[in-house]
Parts: C-alpha cells; sequence; structure tokens
C-alpha cells in the first residue's frame, strides 16, 4: 500500500502517520517512502508498506470512520470491500462551513449561466459578432484586438468577473492561488480555520470518503467490481466532489460552456480552437436559473457509490 501527501509534509498528515504506524507492525515486510521537492521547496512526501496482513493494512488506512473496510480471503480469491458509513469525513463546522460557501458558489454560478445566456442570444441575433467575442471570452486573440460594439465589452467583463470567482472554489487557501495562503493546522493535520479549505476540498471533506486517492493495480483483471472504475487489472475509486460535479454537469444548463472549456485545456496542456469551439451549436436556458436549481443539481451529482467492492483471483503456490 502507498500514500501520497501534499501539502502537509512535517509528519503531521494523518494518512502519512498511519503508514508510519504499519511499518512497526509484525505483518510488515518492507516499508519506504520518497520526496520531492521544486524549487527548494518540498511539494510531495510518499511513503509504502509491503505486508503480509492485508486486511489490517486496509482497516488502518481506509477504515477510519467514514469507511467500513474488509479484506477477506477465500482460497485463491480475494475480495475488498469499503461501504461508507454515511457520516462522512467533514466535522460539523467543515460541513456547515461547505453548505454556506456552497450556497454562495452556486448563485454566482447562476449569475454566470445569465450572463453567458445574454452573450448566446446576441450572437442569435448577429452571429458575425460570434468570432471576435468568442476570441475576446476565450482569451485567443490575435495580434490586433477588435473593435467592440456598445455593451459587448461591459459583458465580456462580468462574464470574466463570474468566471474568476468560479475558480476561487478550486484554489487552495482563502481567496488566493493555490499553495500561497499560510494555514494553522491543528493536531489533525487539518486547518484550523475552515475557511482555509478551498470549496473543493470541503466538497471531499463532505462527500468522499475515502482519506485520499484509491488505485488498485491487481495481479489479475478483477472478476466482479462495484464502485470503481475499471480498466483492465487497474481500478480507480471514483472522487466526489465539487469538480467531479461540475465536469458531469459541464453542458446541462450551457453548451458549449466558456469556462469548462477554458479548465478542460489546461489541464491538457492544449491550446483552445476557437473555430472548433465556434461551430458547435450554443444553448442556454431559455428562463433565468435559480441558485436552489443548481444545488439541487449539484447535491446530487455529487454523492459517490453507496459501496466499493471488488474480487479477484490470487494464484496459489504449489
Amino acid at each position: 500500500m502507498r500514500a501520497v501527501a501534499r501539502g502537509t509534509l512535517d509528519g503531521s498528515d494523518p494518512l502519512v502517520a498511519v503508514f508510519d504506524e504499519l511499518a512497526l507492525t509484525t505483518g510488515t515486510i518492507a516499508d519506504g517512502g520518497a520526496w520531492e521537492r521544486e524549487d527548494g521547496r518540498l511539494t510531495s512526501l510518499q511513503r509504502w508498506v509491503a505486508t503480509r496482513d492485508p486486511a489490517h493494512a486496509v482497516r488502518a488506512v481506509l477504515g477510519r470512520g467514514a469507511i467500513d473496510a474488509t479484506y477477506a480471503v477465500r482460497g485463491d480469491l480475494h475480495e475488498l470491500t469499503l461501504l461508507p458509513t454515511g457520516e462522512g469525513r467533514a466535522g460539523r463546522g467543515e460541513r456547515q462551513a461547505f453548505e454556506r460557501r456552497l450556497r454562495d458558489w452556486a448563485a454566482e454560478y447562476a449569475r454566470y449561466v445569465d450572463a453567458v445566456a445574454e452573450l448566446w442570444s446576441r450572437l442569435e441575433l448577429r452571429p458575425e459578432r460570434a468570432e471576435p467575442l468568442l476570441r475576446l471570452l476565450l482569451d485567443e486573440t490575435e495580434d490586433d484586438e477588435p473593435l467592440l460594439e456598445p455593451g459587448e465589452l461591459e459583458l465580456l467583463e462580468r462574464i470574466a468577473s463570474r468566471k474568476a470567482r468560479l475558480l476561487e472554489a478550486f484554489e487552495a487557501g482563502v481567496g488566493g492561488a493555490a499553495g500561497s495562503a499560510a494555514v494553522s493546522r491543528s493536531d489533525s493535520g487539518r486547518p484550523e480555520d475552515d475557511d482555509a479549505f478551498s470549496l473543493q476540498e470541503l466538497s471531499r471533506l463532505v462527500y468522499d470518503p475515502l482519506p485520499g486517492a484509491l488505485l488498485l493495480e491487481l495481479p489479475t483483471p478483477a472478476l466482479r467490481s462495484e464502485g470503481f472504475e475499471a480498466d483492465g487489472a487497474t481500478l480507480r475509486a471514483p472522487r466526489p466532489g465539487l469538480w467531479q460535479a461540475w465536469s458531469s454537469l459541464a453542458e446541462r444548463w450551457l453548451a458549449p460552456n466558456p469556462v469548462v472549456l477554458e479548465i478542460q485545456a489546461l489541464r491538457e496542456e492544449i491550446e483552445l480552437d476557437v473555430e472548433q469551439v465556434l461551430a458547435l451549436e450554443r444553448r442556454a436556458p431559455a428562463a433565468p436559473l435559480t441558485a436552489e436549481e443548481i444545488l439541487d443539481a449539484f447535491a446530487e451529482s455529487m454523492r459517490g457509490p453507496e459501496i466499493y467492492s471488488v474480487q479477484w483471483r490470487v494464484e496459489l503456490p504449489e
């Protein structure tokens, strides 16, 4: 088993501490770690253990309050079952902070959708304005910026402002870029101030029962699995949260959705093709959205699997 911790690298990260304890148990065959630095700053710490007692290791790492974890062996059949308890990993204060900030974010999203819908309506009436305005909107202008007509600059600035506020939900620290905030942490390894979490981080605490990303590399393809995303003998547990929900709802109200296009381009390290965006059919709500509609849709989409289960076969020694 392996754990990677980012951000809290001073030994207070609870998951790394669990691996440190596992390294001292009698079932452990070997253990180790690795670290990475960037510009002289420690950015990643990795811990791993090899064990003869996977059931104990699974309970120690994954069965941490929000999950009932079992590892069963019957002959050559191995089975891992993770059953979320429904309690979540968020404390009361974290849950309240999440609900409060999500309401504000949903209201901002509604205003963003309304602004983009206004732009799409303008372009339906004036299709010749689509190319210059979309180039400006997606920050893909050429050497000479196009001349704008009355009202266009104000609308583009309004959309840009809404986009920036939406993206703050995925930035670490209060209102800053990822990693920019100095955060005071408690003995649990969590920030003492709930507002020091990004909204994305809070959503994971509320909806994701797992303490981190879970990737299973099985010795043989799974005989059956539930709750995991499978690719042959490799399975990955989905990460319920705000980003996953936003990805699945990307074009529920807007098509195309400019901010999602930009995020995808950044994640894939590609340039947006404005010509392709121009060719897409544009769609927006006929009536203004309410924050309640957005909250309901995101709450439903952020729910994770009710169970994670996988069974595989291990060749027994002769």
